[in-house]
């Protein structure tokens, strides 16, 4: 990795914003994600069954789509506390919380590496977030000492981002995939945290419960092209920006992408996820 690379894009640390930024279009691509995914999330958050009444973390909350879903766990008499590094997504869940009347839905601005002040706590979900962070595994333990026995803990991150490809394929979808991963994993593990992440869970003392395969497969037009689509049009010009693409290569890409797009045989696989439930002994 020559100079230019090491410096690379700010990533989402344990201080920063989140690294797509949070403007309208931003917020539309989130929604339009967590949609997407929703049936996943869902299946994962009924394994981990979080009961009523209960409070439970929704940590990297980003703009709340999850955590009005775990609202639905724990019902009126619960507490949901969301918990994230950006502001202005903060300001995003307690506008949206006001707006729903969602007494109950807490959203907290805060070093997600510190979290402070959740000790006691009967569950947490994470979703996409162990992948942006420099340390996970100092996350997951801070998670492990604030449940309290018997409480748990589900996590939904990619497991492998380099394993997606799509047919016909090319050495230049290869090359953008690539570039995506090393942007994001210039000290941590990056977009294959997953992997890890049981070992992790369980050096927390933890014990893992579950695990599952979250992956799909799209052709042009559905939902998981157009996920992809919208993901690198925001994305990439980060990518070249911070020297792990050229222009060059971004509009060989391009060019690619179109071609692609408007052929009725071709299908995408994304990266392929998983799903973990684990809990804490008692």
């Amino acid at each position: 990795m020559n100079s230019t690379r090491t410096q690379g894009i700010r990533r989402l640390d344990t201080s920063s914003e989140y690294v797509l930024g949070s403007d309208a279009e931003e917020l539309r691509r989130l929604r339009f994600q967590h949609e997407l995914w929703s049936e996943a999330t869902q299946r994962l958050l009924d394994r981990a069954g979080f009961a009523a009444g209960g409070t439970v973390l929704d940590i990297g909350c980003g703009p709340g789509h999850t955590t009005f879903s775990l609202r639905e766990c724990v019902g009126d008499r619960g507490r949901v506390i969301g918990i994230d590094s950006s502001e202005a997504m903060i300001a995003t869940l307690r506008r949206e919380a006001a707006r729903r009347e969602a007494s109950n839905i807490e959203a907290w601005h805060q070093d997600i590496g510190t979290l402070e002040g959740i000790d006691g706590i009967d569950g947490a979900f994470a979703r996409w977030l162990f992948c942006f962070l420099d340390e996970p595994a100092a996350v997951v333990t801070r998670i492990a000492a604030a449940l309290r026995p018997g409480g748990r803990l589900a996590v939904m991150d990619y497991f492998h981002y380099a394993a997606m490809t799509v047919e016909p394929n090319s050495a230049i979808f290869d090359k953008v995939v690539e570039a995506i991963a090393e942007s994001l994993a210039q000290t941590g593990p990056g977009l294959q945290v997953g992997r890890q992440l049981p070992g992790m869970i369980g050096s927390a003392g933890l014990r893992v419960d579950s695990l599952e395969p979250i992956c799909g497969v799209g052709r042009p037009g559905s939902g998981i092209w157009q996920w992809f689509d919208q993901f690198q049009a925001s994305y990439l010009p980060k990518v070249v920006a911070s020297g792990f693409l050229s222009r060059a290569e971004r509009s060989a890409f391009e060019r690619f992408w179109s071609a692609a797009s408007a052929n009725p045989d071709a299908f995408l696989f994304p990266a392929p996820m998983i799903g973990i439930v684990a809990t804490k002994s008692s």
